[in-house]
Formats: structure tokens, sequence, C-alpha cells
């Protein structure tokens, strides 16, 4: 029932395709729809990691608003070998909308950024909820749908984290020989992925809010990533950026804790945020607690 379309992007061991996809039953043939398909060449490894990643998703994920939706896959293409099926987003990457936006910026913006803030934080607290650890958060692993609903990939099991399907943060590949990426990866995580938990998640969501709330910007300008390790164990941390207010950077901040137990959950914030669209704003909405 499916018929792959055009080429929309590569990567380095997947392509992806727009697809059709036409039921038996006489159904609207919508394409809102992409097929993740392993490359010409692909060697059984790489076949086998398609597969523990399918079984990853059908068994592991399951499903949320807020996480970029897992249709279906197909295991026994002669030609293609197994691949996914998941939504298309139709905006794309979320960093590239926040720098599209940066000069068009009005009320109705913030107020997309702060929606968009909570999607996020309610899909990680899913995936908390799931015991699964994203260790690669960042606003090029959020995808927007034509709604601008924020949906939460680039994650996969553990024993695959070194697939390398993410570029580095900011191009240094010379400098990150071990593909973490640096910018966004908690103190306790930057020697090795093994440390991390969903308090590390929460470091990388502080540095995702920067990022919202810059537009774009990568983290740390100006800022080499070798460098970033001995700034933050100087107590070094990024200034409030220009389009956040109180509640969020007080958030920031929290998130950024060296200690990860001093950090709040995605629970904590999930709620926190969600106050701000229940009750009045004020101008700075609400401070968030330094209880946290």
């Amino acid at each position: 029932c499916i018929v792959l379309e055009s080429l929309f992007t590569s990567g380095k061991f997947a392509d992806i395709y727009k697809i059709r996809y036409q039921p038996k039953k006489s159904d609207s043939g919508r394409n809102a729809f992409v097929a993740k398909v392993l490359k010409t060449g692909a060697s059984e490894e790489d076949r086998m990691s398609m597969r523990a990643k399918i079984n990853f998703y059908a068994s592991k994920v399951g499903e949320h608003p807020n996480i970029l939706h897992f249709m279906g896959a197909v295991l026994d293409d002669e030609t293609l070998g197994p691949y996914m099926v998941l939504e298309f987003c139709e905006v794309g990457q979320l960093n590239s909308w926040l720098q599209q936006q940066k000069n068009t910026a009005n009320e109705e913006t913030s107020e997309q950024l702060c929606r968009i803030c909570y999607g996020i934080c309610k899909g990680m607290l899913h995936l908390e909820s799931r015991k699964l650890v994203h260790r690669r958060l960042a606003a090029r692993n959020v995808l927007l749908t034509s709604e601008l609903e924020p949906k939460i990939y680039g994650f996969c099991p553990q024993q695959q984290e070194a697939e390398g399907e993410n570029k580095d943060d900011d191009g240094d590949a010379k400098e990150d020989k071990s593909r973490i990426p640096v910018k966004w990866t908690a103190p306790e995580c930057l020697v090795t992925m093994k440390h991390a938990t969903p308090k590390s998640d929460v470091w990388s969501f502080g540095v995702v809010l920067w990022e919202i709330f810059s537009f774009g910007e990568v983290p740390y300008p100006g800022t080499r990533s070798r460098d970033v390790q001995a700034y933050l164990r100087n107590g070094y941390r990024m200034d409030k950026p220009e389009f956040a207010n109180d509640f969020y950077y007080n958030m920031i901040k929290q998130c950024w804790k060296m200690k990860p137990k001093q950090r709040p959950s995605f629970r904590d914030m999930t709620a926190d945020i969600g106050k701000t669209f229940n009750s009045a704003p004020s101008d700075d909405f609400y401070y968030y607690s330094e209880k946290h």
C-alpha cells in the first residue's frame, strides 16, 4: 500500500522519502507520511540495526502527541530491506523555523514559543515515564507540524547511540570525536553517555529553552565545544535570552544545576508551564520557584 514518491532528505545511514499511502479500502490517500529507508548497499549489520530500531519504537516508545509518531514498518521488502513509516511534519526542524522567525517576532510568536516549550516538556515527560533517556535533545531534534505542534525525535535504543545520525552541534567534528553534542550535554555525560539519565535530559531541555527564546542561536555563542566543559565547571552559565521572561530564565537556570538531583523533573516543569496557560498571565507569568 506504500508508494515512495520523492527523496525528502538524506542522512548518513538512511534516506527519508515522502510516500503515498494507498490502503486497499477506498480511502483518500494521504501524503502525511515519510519512510526511513536504508541507503543502497546497506550491510546486514545496518539491517539488524533498523530492525532493532523498529522493535524499539513498536514496543518501548508508545504514542504521545509530542513524540514523532511511528506509523508502522515494512520488514520483508526484498529490494529496500526493513524500513520505518513515520508521520510527516510539514514545517520541519524547530531550529530552522526559529531562525526564520527572528526578524518578524510579535506577540503571537511569543505565545507560539511558550506552547512549543510546553509540548516539548510534555513529550519528555512521556519518555521519562517510559524509562527512556533521549541523550541528544536539541532544537534540531524537534520537528514542527503545520500547526506548530512540536514532535520529539532523534532518540534510539541505547546500543545504537553511536550510530551518528545526528550532526555535530556546530560543525566542530574534529573536536567532537565521540559525537557527543557537547553544547547540549549535561556535564556528567561529557565523557561518556553511559551516565545519561532523565536528569541529564533536563539539562538539555534547559539548552533547548535557551535556543527557543534566542530564536535558534547556537548555544554558548563564540565558544568552541572543547572549552564548554571548563566554563561549566567554573560556574559559567549562558545569559538570559532576549525573548525569555523571568519565569523561563529561572527554569533554564534550574535545569543547569551542576548536581543532577538539584534539577527539576519534567513532571514539575510540565505542571508549572501548564499553570501559565491556565491562569491570567502577568508580565513575567510566574517566577520559577527556587525550591527546585
